[in-house]
């Protein structure tokens, strides 16, 4: 037998006797595979001050029309009309004012510009520790303007791209942040080289030479120099080679030359 589906847009709603009795005004009945959902419109409703009104629709379609397709899925599921148009559905099932949503704060961050902020009305499934899940939910349209709704897959997609992203960036940034502290070491050794050089002492009376070595550190890295230097004979001329190596195994050298009168 195949499941038939219904449109009603032309079902209102009165109360009797302090009943409500579900009106059928041209219900419309089809069974293509071409409708693959149950069209609900807004419901009318003659009786201003019903507070919840509760449609049963397995049961009287199943005596009327004898749809045992119809009674099977409706025998799970009831529909309200609660609070002014908003739709309920699911025993127990409660709702609330619709209330729109035009930007929202994540850790700091406000993200806005929503599509869809001014909801007309709102669906619930649910209560407060009766909550449910909606399954088999085709994945929706994504875009600036879209307001489909997103199924699990959609989500798992995105987060899944999400973590690749932040692990490459994760290890980007170590790489990073591992090559900034080798350079800042490197930076350390050589201010201990030249630390260690100016502490060379040199010759200081005409025609003698000097063979010197001195060591220095700046913070956690040190060094090592050695010079040599000579004065001419005539004291005018002063001659000086420096050379330095560092715990970072780094070289570094000097060669100088002054006269003097």
């Amino acid at each position: 037998m195949p499941t038939l589906y219904l449109d009603v847009s032309s079902l209102f709603l009165i109360r009797f006797n302090y009943k409500d009795i579900l009106l059928i005004r041209f219900p419309k009945l089809f069974g293509t595979a071409q409708h693959n959902c149950l069209v609900v419109s807004e419901l009318s409703r003659t009786h201003a001050k019903s507070s919840s009104i509760i449609i049963h629709l397995y049961s009287i379609f199943s005596k009327i029309f004898k749809l045992s397709a119809i009674s099977a899925f409706f025998s799970s599921v009831s529909l309200f009309a609660d609070a002014g148009s908003y739709q309920v559905f699911g025993s127990g099932s409660t709702t609330a004012a619709a209330v729109g949503t035009n930007e929202a704060t994540v850790n700091g961050i406000t993200y806005g510009g929503f599509a869809g902020n001014n909801p007309l009305a709102t669906v619930s499934v649910g209560s407060e520790g009766k909550e449910r899940t909606i399954t088999n939910v085709a994945a929706g349209r994504i875009s600036k303007t879209s307001t489909d709704a997103i199924n699990g897959s959609q989500l798992y997609a995105a987060l899944e791209k999400n973590t690749i992203v932040n692990n490459n960036n994760t290890y980007n940034i170590n790489r990073l942040e591992n090559k900034m502290n080798r350079e800042n070491k490197r930076l350390r050794a050589g201010v201990a080289g030249a630390t260690a050089t100016a502490g060379l002492p040199q010759a200081y009376t005409p025609g003698k030479s000097m063979v010197a070595a001195a060591v220095g550190g700046y913070r956690d890295q040190s060094a090592l120099a050695v010079g040599a230097s000579r004065i001419t004979d005539n004291g005018k001329v002063i001659l000086k080679l420096t050379g330095n190596v560092n715990t970072r195994g780094d070289f570094g050298g000097s060669v100088g030359a002054g006269y003097q009168w």
